[in-house]
């Protein structure tokens, strides 16, 4: 059975949230998967921090390249010399696996919750300064209805900058 979570990207300026975009992760949405994977995608992504809207998208493309390089690398013998175009040569999860989310839908199967907050001081409106980023880590309960944020227990705050 997956570990399903949910990633918040958030950009906000001091106490103001300016941008929120939600994304849905299948599988390995444990902290020890998902909090790693976060790290490693946020220096990777470096730069474009400061833009939620690439910074979520990059994080869904960085996600899915990862997962493609494991299947159709050395891991799975069988598929080591097929590419990821070819018709029905794919693995489901190279289609499945990410999602964007509406805004404040939360899935009812979810594990855990995460934000990924960007604290960004605006110079003018095309320049910016990364203040600060953290991620938040929340365990969600099983809930009989609709999820809601309150729902939601912080276990940790991780600062990355």
């Amino acid at each position: 059975m997956s570990t399903r979570c949910q990633i918040e990207f958030v950009g906000k300026e001091g106490n103001a949230v300016d941008e929120r975009i939600l994304v849905y992760r299948h599988s390995d949405g444990y902290p020890e998967g998902v909090v790693p994977d976060l790290k490693e995608f946020l220096k990777w992504n470096g730069g474009r921090i400061s833009d939620i809207e690439y910074t979520s998208a990059n994080f869904i493309y960085w996600s899915k390249r990862r997962f493609e390089e494991l299947y159709y690398g050395d891991y799975f013998e069988e598929e080591k010399n097929k590419k990821w175009s070819e018709p029905q040569s794919y693995n489901s999860n190279l289609l499945l696996g990410f999602g964007i989310c509406e805004k404040d839908v939360f899935h009812g199967d979810i594990d855990y919750f995460y934000q990924v907050i960007v604290d960004i001081k605006w110079e003018n409106s095309m320049s910016s300064e990364v203040k600060s980023v953290k991620i938040k880590c929340y365990e969600v309960p099983y809930v009989d209805g609709k999820l809601k944020r309150s729902d939601f227990k912080l276990i940790d705050t991780i600062k990355i900058k």
